[in-house]
C-alpha cells in the first residue's frame, strides 16, 4: 500500500494480523511469520523500518538511506511519530485496533479515534468494525449514525456504513430518523 497526502510519500508493506500499542508508537503484536514494512520517502534520505516476527517474539530493524543503523531511541522516535498518522489515515489494522480501543473506553472512545481521522475509507473501517465490535442497539447506534450524515462524504463509504449498520441493528423510529438524516445528502 501506498499513501500519499500530498508532504508525506510512505510506501508500506505488511503481511498477517497485526496489532498496535494503545499509543501507537510501536508494534505490540504479529503474527508469527508476519512481518510490517515502513518506507518514508517524504525527506531527501528515505528511512525504513521492518517489524518481524519468528517465535513470539518481536525484531525490529532500522535503515536510513538503505544503511542498517541501531534500534535506538533516534528509531523509536521516528516510529512513534509516523505511526499514527499512518494508522488512522490508512485504516491499517482498523478491527483490531477498534477492539483495543472499544475494550478499554467504549463506543465513545473509539468515536474520539475516529475524529482523529481525515478521510473516509479509514473512517469507513473503524465504523463497520465498532457496529461489529460493540452489538449497538437502537439507542446507541445513534452517535454513529451522526458521524456518518455529518462527517462522511464519499456515498459508498457511507453506503457501507450503513449496511452494516442494518444488518447488525434493530432500528426503532428515532434511529430510523437518524438513518434517514445519515442517508439524505447521499446523490449515488
Amino acid at each position: 500500500m501506498q499513501w500519499n497526502d500530498g508532504g508525506t510519500r510512505v510506501d508500506v508493506t505488511f503481511h498477517g494480523t497485526i496489532a498496535f500499542t494503545e499509543d501507537l508508537t510501536d508494534v505490540q503484536s504479529l503474527s508469527d511469520g508476519g512481518y510490517l514494512k515502513i518506507r518514508d520517502w517524504s525527506h531527501v534520505i528515505p528511512h525504513t523500518i521492518e517489524i518481524g516476527s519468528s517465535g513470539g517474539s518481536l525484531t525490529h530493524t532500522y535503515y536510513v538511506s538503505g544503511i542498517a543503523r541501531p534500534w535506538d531511541e533516534d528509531a523509536r522516535r521516528w516510529l512513534a511519530t509516523g505511526l499514527p498518522a499512518l494508522v488512522r489515515q490508512s485504516g491499517l489494522a482498523a478491527e483490531s485496533r477498534v477492539k483495543q480501543i472499544f475494550e478499554k473506553k467504549g463506543v465513545n472512545g473509539v468515536l474520539a479515534e475516529i475524529a482523529l481521522i481525515t478521510g473516509d475509507y479509514a473512517r469507513r473501517l473503524y465504523l463497520v468494525a465498532l457496529v461489529d465490535a460493540a452489538h449497538l442497539d437502537a439507542g446507541s447506534v445513534q452517535p454513529v449514525l451522526a458521524e456518518v450524515g455529518q462527517r462522511m462524504t464519499s456515498d459508498y463509504d457511507r453506503r457501507e456504513v450503513l449496511v452494516s449498520v442494518a444488518a447488525h441493528v434493530k432500528l426503532d423510529a428515532r434511529s430510523v430518523s437518524a438513518y434517514a438524516q445519515a442517508m439524505a445528502s447521499m446523490t449515488s
